[in-house]
């Protein structure tokens, strides 16, 4: 078959190689979206993996254009999420280095909160 020609099927020579391909990818991306997930859930997984950037096997398949789409969304959620998660982290933070001799071991901490 002529290179560029395309089967019946709207498929290619190699079709078979990108979708394996671009299903190893999407596989990588949702598991670290899924690792992302649970530190924002708290639920005690905390295991850091690098990310790597994938070898594109050659343009996105059709087939997988929903799945790409949806992982997106659900990336664009997380980022969301953990600014959110950021920035109540700092918050509690600074309110914990504003009470007066926190990390002094020596020194007694008195906080009213009656008052």
């Amino acid at each position: 078959m002529p290179r560029g020609t395309t089967y019946d099927d709207g498929t290619h020579p190699g079709a078979d190689l990108e979708v394996a391909g671009w299903t190893a990818i999407l596989d990588a991306l949702e598991a670290a979206a899924d690792h992302a997930e649970a530190l924002v859930s708290n639920t005690g997984e905390n295991i850091h993996r690098d990310w790597l950037p994938a070898e594109v096997p050659g343009p996105l398949p059709q087939q997988l254009r929903e799945r790409a789409l949806l992982l997106a969304d659900r990336q664009e959620d997380l980022v969301r999420r953990l600014e959110q998660a950021r920035i109540s982290t700092q918050r509690q933070l600074n309110a914990v280095t504003a009470v007066p001799g926190v990390g002094e071991a020596s020194a007694a901490v008195y906080l009213d909160i009656t008052g």
